[in-house]
């Protein structure tokens, strides 16, 4: 239980550009940190989705990753950006080599 997963986040269409992303976003920082024994928080976003990716990127997260093919909508393969939030100091994510 070293880390934690965020899942599922959205902001409806109308309420998009008033802040709403930013706070959940804080919120859940937030209480991870508090989560005994939590050092990280991960996270992964479609390459499709560029506003959901800049704000996990305000929020800290960094990519460590990207699956190819990883979702499929329709005939379009999609990649995922896997991101990570260190919450405890500077940790770099480690890279596995093939």
């Amino acid at each position: 239980r070293h880390r934690a997963n965020v899942f599922g986040v959205g902001v409806l269409e109308g309420a998009r550009g008033l802040g709403c992303g930013d706070a959940l976003m804080a919120a859940g920082v937030a209480h991870a940190r508090q989560l005994e024994g939590v050092t990280s928080l991960h996270l992964g976003v479609t390459e499709t989705q560029h506003a959901a990716r800049r704000l996990y990127e305000r929020h800290g997260f960094r990519t460590w990753g990207t699956q190819p093919d990883a979702l499929r909508h329709g005939e379009r393969s999609l990649a995922e950006h896997w991101m990570w939030l260190p919450l405890g100091g500077n940790e770099e994510p480690h890279t596995v080599v093939p």
